[in-house]
Parts: structure tokens; sequence; C-alpha cells
């Protein structure tokens, strides 16, 4: 079969197409015939070895951890999956491939109705804003929610699942995206590119997601927090903050929090509600384009970008 992945640390000219056998399911594994995968900025960051001090790869590295396919062969003790069922599949490595194996804890049916492309970006994301959501953001019944970077996927997801709870939704993101906060049904929406003069909007959320790459924001996010309350990044807290009167989080890896409950969840959530993921370009299963795909993701482009495989 046919994969991409990177001999060595380095700028997206490394990818290159590798010929593999086709993996063989153990019991408790299903095989699956990869339909489309996500490229991700986690996928980036692999490839330019900004991990390589926590995670050194072994070469050959196969990219990729998010996809969607058709489950092809199930090992003898799975009992909850059978051949043909389409899945969701997050996983360590290797989704830049034809066939990938799985366990059942880190797959979940495709739901009813959701596009593959979507489906395909749903993983890594759909965690991440879980995970801050649920096990890291301390939320009230009543609080006001901000997001800077609304117009993301992670910040997209947690305005949905905090306008699914009840919640004022505060988002902000480039003008651009003003579109699609309506779509969110965000309350309100503050470009930063063209901040109102007035500063009305400062001090309003009780609890501010911050979901910009890298955290930077021009400060947005502590201008936005209420004093007393609470900011929430992804990416570590920033060293130059300077807010004694309000909570500061940074979302990590947590050996407690499983993929199961993630999907469990995005499962619960699919069932009553439409989901909204921008899927920016797609491209196909070749060196050249996944090439292509890398670089757009260094400019910090917007959307996700998909790649369809069969």
């Amino acid at each position: 079969m046919k994969a991409f992945g990177i001999q060595s640390y380095g700028p997206p000219s490394v990818i290159q197409e590798y010929t593999k056998d086709e993996p063989i399911p153990k019991d408790n594994q299903v095989k699956i015939k990869v339909s489309a995968f996500a490229i991700n900025p986690y996928d980036a960051s692999m490839r330019r070895g900004n991990f390589q001090d926590q995670r050194a790869l072994k070469f050959p590295y196969i990219l990729g951890s998010d996809l969607v396919g058709k489950i092809v062969e199930v090992g003898t003790a799975v009992n909850d999956y059978q051949i043909g069922d389409f899945v969701i599949n997050h996983r360590a490595s290797g989704a830049y491939s034809e066939y990938v194996t799985a366990t059942t804890a880190k797959i979940m049916p495709l739901p009813a109705g959701l596009d593959l492309a979507q489906a395909a970006s749903l993983p890594t994301p759909g965690i991440a804003a879980y995970n801050a959501w649920h096990a890291f953001a301390n939320i009230q019944s009543n609080d006001v929610i901000g997001i800077v970077g609304v117009g993301g996927a992670v910040g997209s997801l947690i305005a949905q699942i905090a306008h699914a709870a009840g919640h004022r939704v505060i988002g902000v993101a480039k003008g651009r995206h003003q579109e699609l906060a309506k779509e969110l049904q965000v309350d309100q929406f503050i470009a930063y590119d063209q901040l109102p003069e007035e500063e009305t909007w400062q001090h309003q959320a009780d609890v501010v997601f911050n979901t910009i790459f890298a955290g930077s924001d021009q400060h947005l996010s502590e201008q936005l927090v209420k004093e007393n309350g609470q900011l929430v990044f992804f990416t570590g807290v920033p060293d130059d903050l300077n807010l004694p009167n309000v909570d500061t989080v940074a979302v990590g890896f947590r050996k407690d929090l499983k993929d199961a409950d993630v999907f469990a969840f995005w499962s619960d959530f699919l069932a009553e509600h439409p989901l909204q993921l921008a899927v920016q370009q797609t491209f196909p299963f070749e060196q050249e384009a996944i090439v292509k795909a890398h670089e757009l993701i260094e400019s910090h482009h917007q959307g996700k970008l998909v790649v369809w495989v069969n």
C-alpha cells in the first residue's frame, strides 16, 4: 500500500512516499480502508521536530492522526463493529495511508449525515475542544463564554458546545469570519482586525478560551476576561501574563482523559445538532499535493485541510 511520511525532520519538502505492507489487525482491532484524512498543525509540528525532546520519532515516520474510512476486516475479539461500517479514527500516527488498523477504543461510528471531509477533520480538534471544556475549564451554568479564535476548528467546536449548553458566547476572530460566527450562533462577534473604538466588549466573559495557535492574540484574551474569571490556553500560559485575579490553566495531556469518552460525547452531540466545521480545501492522495497542504499549514491558513484517499 501507499503511505506518506518523513525520513528526517524538516520543511514540507521532506515528505516522501513509501510502499508498505497492508497492516493485519490483531484480535481486538479492525482494519480500515482510509477514505480521507485531515492534515493538522500537529502533523507539521511533528515534521519540523518541535516535539523531539518529548517524543523522538523512529524513522521512517508515517504522519497523521485523524481519518475516516470503511472497515474491511475485524479481529476475532471485535463484536461491536462489522465489515462495511464507516468509522472515524484518532491515532498517534500513520493516518497518511491507504489502510490502517485500530482498536475499538480509538474509533467511533460515522454519524448519520456527517460529511466525510468533516468526519476526517473532527478527531483532534474535537478532542481538544471536549477536554478543554469538560476537564480543564471551570464553567458555571450562567457563565458568559469568550472564544478567541472562534473561526478556527477548536474555537468553532467550543462555540457549538457552549451554545448547546445555553451559554452566551462572545467570539473573537478576523473580520472575514463574521458569517461563520453567525452560523455558529455566536451572540456577539468582535473582529480583532477591526476592534470597536468603544471598550464595552472588554471584561465581559467569565471564561475565555484562547485557541490561537501558539497563544499569540495581542492580549485580547486578557482584555476579554472578567476579574476573577478564567483564561484557558492550549499552548501553555504566556510568560508575560500579568492578571493576578484571573485563574489561568493550560490544556495538556492527562492519562485519565480517554478518546472513548470524547467519541461518546460527539456521537450524542451530533445526533441532536448539525456540525459546523469548515473544510478549506481538499487534496488528492499524492506527494506533491500533501507537500502543498503542509505549506498551507505553515502559512497559518483558516479551515481544515483534507486529503481524499479512496
